[in-house]
């Protein structure tokens, strides 16, 4: 998703949360109301007093008469207080509170996005890379070099470290990554793990598999499994978001249309200035024949090109 897509969600289920809070009130109102009617009468008088008030002010009236009107409202408020002790009830029982007492639920504090928003922000940023995070351990932390062979330890452990820095210096990142190696050895976790760090930090991230960009594309440029615009979203957010991550390069069948859609990403994102993590079971050096010498160019010219070594960790988890 792009930025825009994920603060458009946020604050669709912000509102939706505000709604159903307030519905709240409504029906604690309605249950009060109808066991203590001499509570509703208080109440409506408090409201029309209320009103009153805010139409002399709004209509510029004298300020006698506001005063007059703010003392009439502040007596039909300690009434309305006064009948719901008496019932039993908390005397603000009736007022409507904000679940946010620092925005009051409009989610910004003067031009500041309120923390209670930007929990519903980071939130919808998970949601749009939650086919990555598989398991959800994925971090750095959890990227065990114990899996690999000891003359490999070194190799995999600057991998690492290039990662870590990549996504915890995401803004300033100049080069985008390649990764390459047989099934099972890290490759999507070690994506997954930069997905979580760069979300976190508020940049939209979006992860698919080359198969399924190849769908979209598909759809997008014939129209094909729909119409047109249903595909024009998604194929739009490979080039807008923050970051990409093209999973499984090489798993699909190639052909023309496979690699101009491939270097038609790329190299768009190279030209706006967005970073694009690749991951694939091709040693660069096979990019010329497969997608022609083009994008052989673009991964060896603006990529960290980094190969994954070792045995299989899912096979030896599986027989641990």
């Amino acid at each position: 998703m792009t930025n825009e897509q994920i603060l458009e969600n946020a604050k669709y289920r912000y509102e939706k949360d505000n709604d159903a809070f307030a519905e709240q009130t409504v029906e604690r109102r309605a249950f009060v109301f109808s066991a203590h009617p001499e509570i509703k009468t208080a109440f409506d008088a408090a409201e029309s007093a209320s009103s009153a008030l805010l139409r002399a002010c709004a209509d510029g009236s004298s300020g006698g008469t506001i005063e007059a009107l703010r003392v009439k409202y502040n007596l039909a408020l300690s009434e309305q207080r006064s009948r719901l002790i008496e019932a039993g009830f908390a005397p603000d029982l009736l007022d409507f509170k904000p679940r946010c007492s620092l925005c009051r639920d409009t989610g910004y504090v003067n031009t500041a996005v309120c923390s209670c928003f930007e929990g519903y922000i980071q939130e919808e940023r998970r949601r749009s890379i939650s086919s990555l995070l598989v398991t959800g351990n994925e971090s750095f932390d959890n990227f065990s070099l114990s899996f690999y062979p000891n003359e490999y330890s070194d190799h995999m452990a600057t991998i690492l470290e290039v990662a870590r820095h990549f996504a915890n210096d995401f803004e300033g990142a100049s080069k985008n990554l390649y990764f390459f190696g047989a099934p099972g050895l890290g490759k999507t976790f070690l994506s997954a793990c930069i997905a979580r760090v760069v979300a976190n930090k508020g940049f939209s991230v979006v992860y698919d598999g080359f198969i399924s960009i190849m769908t979209v594309a598909e759809g997008y440029k014939f129209g094909r499994f729909g119409s047109l615009a249903d595909y024009r979203e998604q194929y739009e957010q490979y080039f807008d978001c923050d970051l990409l991550i093209i999973d499984d390069l090489g798993s699909e069948m190639s052909n023309s249309f496979t690699a101009s859609v491939l270097y038609e990403i790329i190299n768009g994102r190279l030209l706006s200035g967005k970073k694009t993590i690749i991951s694939s079971n091709i040693d660069p050096d096979g990019l010329d024949e497969r997608y022609g010498a083009k994008i052989h160019s673009r991964i060896w010219g603006e990529f960290v090109v980094m190969g994954f070594v070792g045995e299989d960790i899912r096979a030896q988890k599986k027989n641990m």
